[in-house]
């Protein structure tokens, strides 16, 4: 497909955008007043379903046949 993007560039892409989406996260938390732990967590979780959600979606756009 024109314009798509390898698999391997897709996963760099994925885990790079959702560190530092967990990362703004956490330090949000952390402005907000919350502790380090929940901080922390909240952080992971947000990396975690972000990254779930682009795979989601990268799998999605594929479709049935894997192209």
């Amino acid at each position: 497909m024109a314009g798509s993007i390898s698999p391997a560039r897709a996963v760099v892409l994925i885990a790079v955008t959702s560190v530092l989406l967990g990362a703004l996260v956490a330090g949000v938390r952390l402005l907000a007043g919350a502790g380090v732990a929940d901080a922390v967590l909240a952080g992971l979780l947000m990396a975690f379903a972000h990254a779930a959600a682009w795979l989601a979606v990268h799998r999605w756009r594929r479709g049935p046949d894997g192209r």
